[in-house]
C-alpha cells in the first residue's frame, strides 16, 4: 500500500508540472500548446508551415514561394549571361543537308527472262556549320561534304540556300563553303585564339544534332593536344554533348568567339554505342589558317618536309624512321636514325610539336635543323615545299600488307603480323603498339635459334617498329653489309640481337 501511495503522489506531481508548463505556453500570444488543444481551440493557419508527411500538404504548398532573383544574384546573373551568349551565337549556326546521288541494279523477271535496270537514288546527309563572314562563308567538316552532289545550307531564321565548296583540307577535316546569295549581312562569329584556351574553361557547342537545328550544349574544355590514329593532331577535347549531325558546328568560349570546330566523338570500344562524354574539335587557329589560305588560293597552304618520325626516344629528341625520296628532308641530307633536337630554332619536344611546326611553315621558307647523329650534334638547312594532297599521300603511304610481309620474310626469314586491338588491350598498350608479333621463323633464318612464334620485335637500331609497315620501312633503309641490332622480347625477356642485313636472303624469291 505504501508503494502504491508513493506512485500516485509522483504521478500527481508530474501532471501538475506539465500543466504549469502548458499554462505558461498557452499564455503567450504567438504559441499554440496542449492547453489550447485540450480546450478545443483551432491552430492558427499562419502556423501551418511544417506539417508532418501526409498532413496539411496542400496548405504547405500554398505557402511556398519561388526564390527571388535578389536572393540568388550570382545564379540569376549567370543564367542571364548564358542566355545572352546563346542569343549571340545561335544566329550564326547553320544546318547543312547534303545529297549523294547513286544507282543500284534492279533485277526484274518476265516471260522474256531477266532484265537489269539501274535505279537511281539519293542519299541525304546532315551536318552543321558556322558563318564566319558577312558574305556567307561557312566553316564545316570535310567529311560532311566529301563526294556530295548537292549542298543546302539552312540558316537559323529558316531560310534555305544552295552552297558551293570553295575548298577543303581532308587532313584537318575542315571545309569552306560559300552560300549562293548576294546577301552581305549574314550574322558571322569571330575567331578566338585557341592557343590561349585552358583546361577547365567553360564552353558551349552549337549544332544540328539528329536534325534538331539550333541546339546548344554546355561543358568545359577537358584536355588539349589530343591526337587521332588517322594523323589528325592537336585536337581540343570537351565534354559538351555532340551527337550525329552536330559535327562541323562551332565550339565557342564565353566571349562568343569560335575556339574550335567540332570534329568527332570518341565512343571507345565496339561495345560502347552511346555518348561517352568525349568530343573532339579542330582548334580555331588551325581552322582560321585553312580558311584564309583557301580564300586566297582555293586550297590550304601548309609546309611539307617529307619525313616520318617515331615516338620520342629521349627527352627533346625524336627519331627519323622514314624519308620521302625527293623531299626537303632528303635534300637536307637527313638520315635514318637521326634524332631531331630542334626545328627552326625551337626544341622539338615531341613528334606532335614537330609535326605542328612543319605544317605551319610556309612553302619556300628556309629552316634550320639540329640533329644528333652517332652522338654528334649536326646543323642542317632545308627549304620547305608545299604539302601534297593528303588523300593521295595517304593512298600511297604504305605498301600492300602482303608485299610488306613477304619483304620482311625474304630479308630476315621472319613471318610477322600486327597485334590485334584485343591483344593491345590485354597488354595495356592500346592504341600504341609496342611492336610486331612473330608468327613463324624459317629454318634458314639467322634468328631460327633465338626467336619463335609469339615473340615481339620492338626496335631496329633504336628505331621503333610498331607495325609491319614501320618494320618494312626501317628494314629497307638499313645499309647492306653493315651490322644492325634488333631489339626483341623473346621468351618473355628483352634481348638485343645483332645481324647483318642483306638485299635478299639466299634460297628465297
Amino acid at each position: 500500500m505504501e508503494l502504491t501511495r508513493r506512485i500516485l503522489v509522483a504521478l500527481t506531481i508530474f501532471t501538475l508540472a506539465i500543466a504549469s508548463f502548458v499554462w505558461f505556453r498557452g499564455g503567450t500570444a504567438d504559441r499554440y500548446g496542449l492547453l489550447e488543444l485540450l480546450q478545443g481551440q483551432q491552430r492558427p493557419k499562419a502556423e501551418l508551415t511544417a506539417p508532418s508527411a501526409g498532413v496539411g500538404a496542400e496548405s504547405a504548398l500554398e505557402s511556398m514561394s519561388p526564390l527571388r532573383p535578389e536572393e540568388i544574384p550570382l545564379l540569376s546573373q549567370l543564367d542571364q549571361e548564358y542566355a545572352l551568349l546563346t542569343s549571340r551565337v545561335i544566329p550564326a549556326v547553320v544546318s547543312i543537308t547534303t545529297i549523294r546521288a547513286g544507282s543500284v541494279a534492279k533485277i526484274s523477271r518476265d516471260s522474256s527472262g531477266e532484265k537489269t535496270k539501274n535505279q537511281q537514288f539519293h542519299q541525304p546527309g546532315l551536318g552543321s556549320g558556322v558563318l564566319v563572314s558577312k558574305e556567307g562563308h561557312v566553316l564545316t567538316n570535310h567529311h560532311i561534304i566529301r563526294e556530295v552532289d548537292g549542298i543546302e545550307v539552312t540558316t537559323h531564321d529558316g531560310e534555305a540556300y544552295q552552297a558551293s565548296i570553295i575548298g577543303s583540307d581532308p587532313l584537318l577535316d575542315i571545309a569552306v563553303l560559300k552560300i549562293d546569295s548576294e546577301k552581305v549581312d549574314f550574322p558571322a562569329l569571330p575567331f578566338g585564339d585557341s592557343d590561349e584556351i585552358q583546361v577547365g574553361q567553360s564552353v558551349i557547342a552549337a549544332g544540328n544534332p539528329l536534325g534538331l537545328s539550333g541546339t546548344i550544349t554546355r561543358g568545359i574544355i577537358s584536355a588539349k593536344g589530343r591526337d587521332l590514329a588517322d594523323g589528325t593532331t592537336d585536337l581540343i577535347q570537351t565534354d559538351t554533348v555532340i551527337n550525329p549531325g552536330s559535327s562541323g558546328g562551332p565550339l565557342v568560349n564565353t566571349r562568343g568567339e569560335i575556339i574550335g570546330i567540332t570534329h568527332s566523338i570518341y565512343k571507345g570500344g565496339k561495345e560502347a554505342s552511346g555518348w561517352q562524354g568525349v568530343a573532339l574539335a579542330v582548334p580555331a587557329n588551325s581552322a582560321r589558317e585553312t580558311f584564309e589560305a583557301i580564300q586566297e588560293r582555293g586550297k590550304p597552304l601548309f609546309g611539307y618536309f617529307g619525313v616520318t618520325v617515331g615516338r620520342e626516344v629521349v627527352s627533346g629528341a625524336i627519331a627519323v624512321v622514314g624519308i620521302v625520296e625527293g623531299s626537303p628532308a632528303q635534300a637536307a641530307q637527313l638520315e635514318l636514325g637521326d634524332l631531331i633536337l630542334e626545328f627552326n630554332g625551337a626544341p622539338t619536344r615531341s613528334a606532335k610539336t614537330f609535326l605542328r611546326s612543319v605544317l605551319r611553315s610556309a612553302p619556300g621558307e628556309k629552316i634550320s635543323l639540329k640533329v644528333l647523329r652517332q652522338n654528334k650534334s649536326i646543323d642542317l638547312q632545308a627549304v620547305m615545299s608545299e604539302r601534297p594532297d593528303p588523300e593521295k599521300v595517304t593512298a600511297q603511304k604504305n605498301q600492300p600488307i602482303e608485299k610488306v610481309v613477304a619483304f620482311i620474310r625474304n630479308r630476315l626469314g621472319i613471318t610477322s603480323r600486327n597485334l590485334t586491338r584485343e591483344e593491345l588491350l590485354r597488354a595495356g598498350s592500346f592504341p600504341v603498339s609496342p611492336g610486331v608479333l612473330i608468327v613463324d621463323v624459317d629454318p634458314g633464318s639467322p634468328f631460327f635459334q633465338t626467336l619463335e612464334e609469339g615473340d615481339l620485335v620492338m626496335q631496329i637500331n633504336h628505331l621503333p617498329v610498331g607495325d609491319v609497315n614501320s618494320f618494312w620501312k626501317v628494314l629497307s633503309g638499313l645499309p647492306s653489309g653493315e651490322e644492325a641490332v634488333m631489339y626483341v622480347i623473346a621468351r618473355g625477356k628483352k634481348q638485343a640481337l645483332k645481324f647483318v642485313p642483306s638485299k635478299q636472303r639466299k634460297g628465297r624469291e
